[in-house]
């Protein structure tokens, strides 16, 4: 699959979903431990607003409004979506982060995405108490390489 068009017809997305995609790494975060947090989902909501308001222009417009935005967090948060979905779509955000002419512009995208998943990978531990290495869980160490290798 090379374009969004695809990914609208196999995964049942809504166009206005395109602006959306910086959430998907953090969406794919939360879930690959197999379960979500009430903390981990507040760091995704609020970077969903940050986000949001970033796509505002001068005027104060956005190509979406807060209703698309809490559908699809809703759809993403309320139950675990498929691992291949959330592969495929974090795909498709690094092209289009990588696709950003504005070099300053794609920098500080990228970097809040890795922070936030940073924040994310540690608000939660499997359990208490923890040894001084297993704070994160191995799922999320693993998928925090793979977005540094992918987003540095």
């Amino acid at each position: 699959m090379g374009n969004f068009e695809d990914y609208l017809i196999k995964y049942d997305l809504k166009e206005a979903d395109i602006h959306l995609l910086d959430l998907i790494p953090l969406i794919e975060m939360i879930w690959v431990d197999n379960e979500n947090q009430n903390a981990e989902i507040d760091i995704l909501y609020r970077f969903a607003l940050d986000h949001l308001c970033n796509l505002e222009d001068k005027d104060g417009n956005t190509p979406i409004t807060e209703n698309d935005v809490n559908s699809f967090l809703d759809r993403f948060t309320q139950k675990q979506p498929e691992a291949q979905m959330l592969k495929d779509l974090r795909e498709l955000c690094i092209d289009q982060l990588g696709a950003q002419t504005d070099q300053s512009e794609q920098k500080s995208r990228k970097d809040a995405i890795l922070d936030h998943c940073l924040d994310i990978a540690g608000a939660c531990a499997a359990a208490y108490p923890y040894k001084y290495n297993e704070r994160v869980a191995i799922s999320e160490k693993t998928l925090i390489k793979e977005l540094f290798r992918k987003l540095a």
